[in-house]
C-alpha cells in the first residue's frame, strides 16, 4: 500500500514493535518484483519515489535493511544497465535514511536468479549500502552449493534469511 508509506507510518510500526516486543529491523519492498519492465517503460522517477518512501518508512520504524526481491518474469538484454543505473540512484536515496538495500536471489526469476548472479550485479552497482540479501533456502531450492555461494557473496551480504525448507 504505497499510499501509507512515509515517516508517520514508520512511527506507527515502531510503536507496534515496541508494544509487541518484535522490533522492526528490516522490511520487504514487495513491488520491487519485475522492476526492469517498469524501468524500461520510463518509470524511473516513480520507482525512485516508492523506494525512497519505503526507506523513509523503514528508518522511522527503526529498521535498516530493505529487502528487494530480485524476481523478474523475463530477462531483458537492457536489464543490467537499467538496474545498475536505478540502484545507484536508489542507493543515494536510501543512504539519506541510513538504510541499506539488500537484493535477494529468487530461483524462479528469469533475471539474475542465483546468489552469485545477484552478487555480480551488486558489485557492478558499486555502492556501499547495496548488498546481497542471502537466502539459504532459495539456494537449496535451486540445488546450489550453499557453502560455495555463501563464501562468494559473503563480502557483500547485508542481511540473510535462515528458514525451514524440506529438502
Amino acid at each position: 500500500d504505497h499510499a501509507k508509506l512515509g515517516a508517520a507510518f514508520g512511527r506507527e510500526l515502531k510503536k507496534l514493535g515496541e508494544r509487541t516486543g518484535c522490533p522492526v529491523r528490516s522490511a520487504i519492498h514487495g513491488s520491487f518484483v519485475d522492476l526492469g519492465l517498469r524501468l524500461r517503460a520510463g518509470q524511473q522517477a516513480k520507482e525512485l519515489d516508492i523506494i525512497s518512501r519505503c526507506c523513509e518508512t523503514l528508518a522511522a520504524a527503526g529498521g535498516s535493511v530493505l529487502l528487494c526481491p530480485n524476481w523478474a518474469g523475463e530477462n531483458g538484454e537492457d536489464f543490467d544497465k537499467l538496474y545498475i543505473e536505478f540502484l545507484r540512484e536508489a542507493a543515494g536515496h536510501a543512504q539519506g535514511f541510513q538504510v541499506a538495500l539488500g537484493l535477494e536471489h529468487i530461483p524462479r526469476s528469469k533475471y539474475r536468479n542465483t546468489a552469485v548472479l545477484v552478487y555480480e550485479l551488486v558489485e557492478r552497482v558499486n555502492r556501499e549500502n547495496v548488498g546481497v540479501y542471502y537466502d539459504i533456502a532459495n539456494g537449496l531450492y535451486a540445488n546450489e552449493d550453499n557453502a560455495a555461494s555463501a563464501r562468494c557473496v559473503a563480502p557483500r551480504v547485508n542481511q540473510f534469511h535462515v528458514k525451514d525448507y524440506n529438502k
